[in-house]
């Protein structure tokens, strides 16, 4: 038998709890084998085993004083114990005195650029088990979180999740998904073998790159270990302790050490529950109102391409597109991680995208939710439900746009393809992409979603518009590649990213090589190439305002700025190196971003006129106010109360009315002349008020 795996189906296999507390005892009965487990074979009788069982002298939780920990178990049982995440087994240390549950007090900084004391808050994660002849008991954990300072450690808003996973299935050269392992040494002696040398280290696809083969960058179940997860608020209540699954996830991120970013997939086949029971985000809800209190999956993140400058500027993409209007982004809050009782760093706790929550969002049926990536020109299989017409239809939607809507047959051709996508998503989408100056994009990070109806559904009145009309939308992910992020001489604010995109040009743009049919085609239009235009004003004037960009920014990093800190004073972004990253290289980083916002709208104005036309000196303005009882949508920016846009002369812009629940539109006043309808279109000078009455 390979001892690798635990195989056989009477045998308890242990998954281990999270480093932070829960009074529970489990097992997972498991008749496959389990990747990244291994234990002495123990026999386990399920009643016997109930009635066997260790107990703690303390219960889980935060403690500022140390304290000495007793185990108890039936006369005549022996207690074996662990304390480093690993499996209990006969041969782990035999419990014969109290443990010491010391709690650190706050310490020198581990870099040197911080002189202060920090804290050493640290988990105690005790494994035990009880045998008696031949019955052993199931695994009991008591995890505790130690320190003289704990119950000041954490800032208000930060989660803190305690992970524990056997370290075989993260570290072992064979099985770990922690590291380069096998996979890299089979790539290194393959290439060897082929070309007569070492390849050389690079980004360039043929050297060895973060993408080459290595054990961190397996996908799919073959990479996903078991793992206890435990969730914490920072006054130490637990909210969490679920069984689950984890894998490795991210790009060139996977090589970031010690912190990768970790996936958690919550299973019934881990024993516990199907979801994660918690309202981890404030801003996320139902289709029909309630808040989102239940998650399949969620995603601790290192930061991605951001993690050793700013660590926010996902966020802050992110926060910027929602309040664009955009139907779905990601949503975020800040936690602390600890991975088998040690600090695993700050990351970013992500909001799902998979058709579980896009359901939860819109309604619909899972199943139908079809879900393609890739970049501008190539998309691959839809992840979900393995079907090929996804992807055909998406490529068959980008050549109508890579053909043009120009010329004798280009109307019938913007008509199909409106049919198939939807154009003002698309559209603002791709303005707020090349206003940020995003340098992993459009060539990648492209992933798009639609609805797949049934007969029965189309007619259903009731079903969600996004998911009637079976249109392709965007979700918005990975956008912290742009905001200045590589950039000391503010040169991404200046950049004419409309002509990188559109040439090919990756002097600095990576991503621009392939071109982009979307943009092409929308530019091909006159119409949607004015509105093209209008949406940049929309974000200028808008979301995307330098000072709203700094706010939110702001916002952002008092969030996750005292964890980040924490992180790097304990070494955790790059160590061995005591001085970078630094706190004064972040708030660099960050006030670059600032500087972004603040030079960007002056060279994007001179992009649209030398590629659409517009003079950003001959515009017309339009003052928007509603009413009590819904909000309006000018061109395409939402307006919640009132708000002014300045859009291009020779243009046409619409103006939308959204009822609230309940409401319905009365009327409209433009320039002092009444309209009805839910739709105005304006080409001048105006002021426009729309008024809603109860239904």
């Amino acid at each position: 038998m390979n001892r690798k795996y635990l195989v056989a189906s009477l045998i308890s296999v242990v998954l281990f709890i999270s480093a932070c507390g829960a009074d529970v005892a489990e097992t997972y009965d498991a008749a496959q084998p389990v990747p990244g487990v291994e234990a002495t074979l123990l026999s386990s009788d399920g009643e016997a085993a109930a009635a066997l069982e260790v107990t703690f002298s303390h219960e889980a939780g935060f403690y500022d004083e140390p304290f000495n920990l007793v185990l108890s178990a039936p006369a005549g049982a022996r207690i074996h114990y662990t304390l480093d995440g690993s499996s209990p087994t006969t041969t782990s240390p035999r419990y014969e005195r109290p443990i010491r549950i010391s709690a650190p007090r706050p310490a020198a900084s581990v870099v040197a650029f911080c002189y202060e004391q920090v804290s050493r808050v640290t988990v105690y994660s005790v494994n035990a088990i009880a045998i008696m002849g031949d019955q052993t008991s199931d695994v009991a954990t008591r995890n505790f979180v130690v320190g003289t300072d704990v119950f000041t450690r954490f800032s208000e808003d930060t989660l803190i999740f305690a992970l524990n996973s056997d370290p075989f299935g993260l570290y072992d050269h064979y099985e770990g998904i922690f590291v380069e392992g096998i996979d890299r040494q089979n790539f290194r002696e393959e290439y060897y073998q082929e070309h007569g040398r070492q390849p050389e280290v690079g980004y360039e696809m043929h050297m060895e790159n973060p993408t080459s083969p290595a054990n961190f960058n397996r996908r799919g179940r073959e990479s996903e270990r078991p793992v206890h997860v435990q969730m914490f608020d920072s006054e130490g209540e637990l909210h969490i302790s679920q069984r689950a699954g984890m894998r490795v996830k991210g790009g060139f991120s996977r090589t970031s050490e010690p912190q990768k970013s970790i996936e958690l997939y919550a299973r019934d086949e881990y024993g516990d529950r199907n979801n994660f029971p918690f309202a981890f985000f404030a801003d996320e809800f139902t289709h029909d109102g309630q808040l989102i209190d239940r998650y399949r999956r969620i995603r601790l993140r290192n930061g991605g391409s951001d993690r050793y400058a700013g660590f926010i500027r996902d966020e802050l993409g992110q926060s910027l597109f929602r309040q664009a209007g955009h139907s779905v982004t990601q949503t975020h809050a800040p936690t602390a991680v600890f991975l088998n009782g040690e600090y695993h760093g700050a990351a970013w706790l992500k909001s799902p995208r998979t058709p579980n929550h896009l359901r939860r969002m819109f309604g619909g049926e899972t199943d139908g939710f079809e879900i393609v990536s890739g970049g501008d020109l190539h998309f691959s299989r839809s992840w979900w439900t393995g079907e090929q017409r996804a992807t055909d239809d998406i490529h068959e939607v980008n050549d109508l746009a890579r053909e043009g809507f120009a010329g004798a047959d280009g109307q019938a051709r913007f008509e199909e393809f409106s049919s198939r996508i939807c154009v003002d998503e698309l559209i603002r989408y791709y303005a707020m992409q090349i206003y940020l100056n995003n340098y992993d994009w459009p060539g990648n990070n492209i992933e798009m979603w639609r609805y797949f109806p049934t007969e029965e559904e189309e007619n259903d009145p009731d079903l969600h518009p996004f998911l009637r009309d079976g249109k392709w939308r965007v979700f918005a992910h990975d956008v912290e590649a742009g905001w200045g992020v590589w950039d000391g001489y503010d040169r991404m604010a200046r950049e004419d990213t409309i002509h990188d995109i559109l040439t090919g040009d990756t002097t600095y743009r990576w991503s621009s090589g392939q071109g982009s049919a979307f943009l092409y085609g929308i530019l091909s239009r006159e119409d949607t190439s004015a509105q093209f235009a209008n949406v940049f004003v929309d974000l200028m004037e808008g979301a995307f305002a330098a000072d709203n960009v700094i706010r939110t920014l702001d916002e952002l990093v008092a969030l996750i700025e005292p964890e980040h800190n924490y992180a790097m004073r304990m070494d955790m972004l790059l160590p061995g190196n005591e001085w970078w990253p630094s706190m004064y290289g972040v708030d660099e980083s960050r006030e670059a971003i600032r500087r972004f916002a603040r030079l960007r709208p002056s060279y994007m104005y001179d992009s649209i006129r030398a590629h659409m036309g517009f003079d950003r000196n001959d515009r017309f303005r339009v003052n928007l106010t509603a009413g009590d009882g819904g909000t309006a949508m000018m061109n395409l920016r939402p307006v919640d109360a009132s708000a002014t846009g300045n859009y291009f002369a020779g243009t046409t812009i619409n103006i939308t009315a959204i009822p609230s629940p309940g409401y319905t539109v009365d009327h409209w006043m433009v320039n002092d002349a009444r309209r009805e309808g839910y739709v105005v279109a304006v080409d001048g000078d105006s002021a426009v008020t729309v008024y809603f009455r109860a239904n």
